[in-house]
């Protein structure tokens, strides 16, 4: 992406910086060859951005299936829609923030419907009551049990934020985005 800087003038004779954004030269020639159906194309994005979209989805939703369902919903709509991508951003930050979207809408459908398990509770145990499948012996430390504990109360927390303040707190800390990619995702 190239940013041009130029100065204008406002109503009361201030400078006042203006930035226009195009596209570089290869990453105009990757979308263009994705409008035309390019498979090399998709395959050039996925290796480039499929674990950062999964890994946004993963933290958004706290769900494994969910963030594989993300991640693939989020590269079937840029296929879809990028006839409408306009280059004002890079193509990788317009693919990020369609999967921070999609994990966002996800996160609040399975709120409204909690997914329930078609598996019976009940199936570990033998009639006689004792675990069918033997039980592992635990071989860890009071401190795996406190980064364990630590950790999940973290998840809990974050768990419990308003949508626009998890989003910081994932790309912030758990993500560690710089401020400025963090203003350009959001």
């Amino acid at each position: 992406m190239l940013l041009t800087v130029f100065w204008t003038m406002d109503e009361q004779g201030r400078k006042k910086p203006q930035i226009e954004a195009t596209l570089s030269e290869a990453e105009a020639k990757l979308v263009e060859r994705l409008a035309q159906g390019d498979e090399s194309a998709l395959l050039e994005v996925l290796a480039g951005h499929r674990d950062r979209i999964y890994n946004l989805a993963l933290r958004i939703t706290g769900s494994v299936e969910d963030a594989e369902e993300v991640a693939q919903d989020t590269f079937i709509r840029m296929l879809d829609k990028i006839e409408q991508f306009e280059g004002r951003s890079t193509l990788g930050t317009w693919v990020y923030r369609m999967g921070m979207n999609l994990a966002l809408m996800k996160r609040r459908s399975s709120t409204r419907r909690p997914e329930q398990s078609w598996e019976d509770p009940m199936g570990a145990f033998t009639e006689e009551g004792l675990h069918a499948a033997p039980i592992r012996k635990w071989r860890g430390s009071v401190l795996d049990i406190q980064k364990e504990e630590t950790g999940r109360a973290v998840r809990d927390a974050v768990e419990k934020l308003p949508d626009e303040y998890r989003m910081f707190v994932v790309l912030a800390d758990l993500e560690a985005r710089r401020p400025q990619q963090i203003a350009n995702s959001l």
